[in-house]
């Protein structure tokens, strides 16, 4: 395979007919999301009648929600993935991100859910989550029934109430990337995938691409989005927001944002991929909330890396992987509390949800918090680390876990310093432990990190800190 710098990278056309990971539907999801969030934003100041036709046609349904449109501070849209068409799996929605965006916000939030969390379903049945479209639509034949069949399951996991969903199709994001230009990206190092799938043959091929800057076309960009067998999942989340933020900034430097024409075109390759039940006027106003101000995607997603160990554990840590036999020997992921014969304990996922999405000033302000360890009792302070990593506290792994052997607490305590006594962070950890007394410094008081603002020291071995 060649690549010319600085030219539009093209490849041999992949027919995706297998199955599509999970893990591409998130990055498509993504992407298709944001560039739509930005070109709508734009609709404002578009003559309306560039919109004369079908423009809102195609896969846009229309469901008579204008006249209801959202006016409320916060607006939850359920973005789903399906492979569509002729994939071999047409009907299993294998990206579900539940996005949520507040007026005046610095952050558009948005939560990936697994398509392996096994569920219970409304009729009593049990299976991925993943499965619901599929199950409904051979139930009922009403592609409203699977869309609520999934709303109301999404709402249970999370708490959170959706307003309006976002079907997406893959090949929409290719064309979309084609349609700006490709995008650019710079590596450091070259990249190299020895077992990248020809989705054509069923073999494995290699794909390459060599250290410094290329401009990438969609089906090249694609392919450096999903590549699994290179890098670690984290590398490959730093990729996919290189290409979304490569993608965004392609609109604003060829000027398509102030071009209605361009703005129509890409609106409507958009529309051509996109079924939703957000109206014109839904999405106008929509558009209202985010003017003024500059948004950045804040991206979670439940995952298993606690089960693994308190070395891999990270932000929404909060599923494991059960005993296969148990399922019929499925690979299925379940929430912390919930088993076999419990799938519908949501607490810690909706709780989760809540910290995410309606206290976000935990994830934008980004505290440093250490912990040490004033017992004789070993790893205390590593058990509470990990419960808060999950939860989504700002934990560095280096110099933040500490013992204290100097000094005599009674107590559990909490130092803070930098902020105010009401602060969410600072909150959200006294609820979470109920039993901590809250003491304010002026620096940090044991901390050799000078950024350190909350300090927590277990002084009684008594308590159970993995909560």
């Amino acid at each position: 395979m060649f690549f010319k710098k600085k030219k539009i990278a093209k490849s041999p056309k992949i027919s995706y007919n297998k199955i599509i990971t999970g893990t591409i539907w998130v990055f498509l999801a993504l992407v298709i999301f944001s560039v739509w969030v930005v070109i709508t934003s734009k609709i404002n100041s578009i003559q309306f009648n560039l919109f004369s036709g079908n423009i809102l046609g195609g896969a846009t349904e229309n469901t008579g929600k204008d006249d209801e449109a959202t006016e409320d501070q916060k607006t939850n849209i359920l973005i789903i993935g399906r492979g569509g068409g002729n994939h071999d799996a047409p009907d299993l929605t294998d990206t579900l991100i539940l996005a949520s965006i507040k007026k005046d916000s610095p952050s558009i939030v948005m939560l990936s859910i697994p398509r392996d969390l096994y569920v219970e379903y409304a009729d009593r049945t049990t299976g991925k989550i993943n499965e619901i479209f599929q199950r409904t639509m051979q139930k009922y034949n009403n592609r409203n029934a699977w869309i609520e069949a999934l709303k109301d399951k999404i709402t249970e996991i999370t708490g959170e109430e959706i307003d309006f969903y976002v079907d997406v199709d893959f090949t929409g994001f290719i064309k979309t990337v084609d349609a700006v230009g490709g995008v650019t990206v710079s590596l450091e190092n070259t990249f190299v995938d020895y077992e990248f799938p020809d989705e054509e043959t069923g073999e494995y091929t290699t794909f390459v691409l060599r250290k410094g800057t290329w401009t990438l076309d969609g089906d090249v960009a694609l392919k450096y989005a999903r590549s699994r067998h290179s890098t670690s999942d984290f590398d490959r989340s730093q990729r996919q927001q290189e290409i979304l933020a490569s993608l965004k900034q392609r609109l604003i430097d060829n000027g398509y944002l102030s071009n209605p024409l361009k703005i129509k075109e890409l609106f409507g390759i958009l529309n051509d991929y996109v079924r939703t039940d957000l109206g014109l006027v839904d999405i106008i106003k929509l558009a209202s909330q985010l003017q003024g101000t500059e948004q950045q995607i804040r991206s979670f997603h439940l995952n298993d890396t606690c089960f693994y160990g308190s070395e891999t554990c990270s932000v929404g840590g909060i599923l494991y992987v059960p005993e296969r036999q148990l399922f019929n020997n499925l690979s299925v992921l379940l929430i912390e509390g919930t088993d076999i014969n419990n799938l519908s304990n949501y607490t810690l996922s909706q709780r989760f949800a809540d910290r995410i999405f309606n206290k976000t000033s935990i994830f934008e302000k980004n505290h440093t918090i250490n912990i040490f360890n004033a017992t004789k009792t070993k790893f205390l302070a590593r058990s509470m680390a990990d419960s808060l990593k999950k939860r989504g506290f700002n934990i560095p792994e280096k110099d933040s876990l500490w013992n204290v052997r100097d000094e005599v607490f009674t107590e559990n305590t909490i130092f803070y310093n930098g902020i105010e006594e009401d602060d969410t962070t600072l909150q959200e950890i006294l609820s979470l432990f109920p039993g901590f007394v809250a003491i304010q410094t002026e620096a940090p008081k044991y901390s050799e990190n000078p950024d350190t603002t909350i300090e927590i020291v277990i002084a009684l071995d008594s308590e159970d800190y993995e909560i």
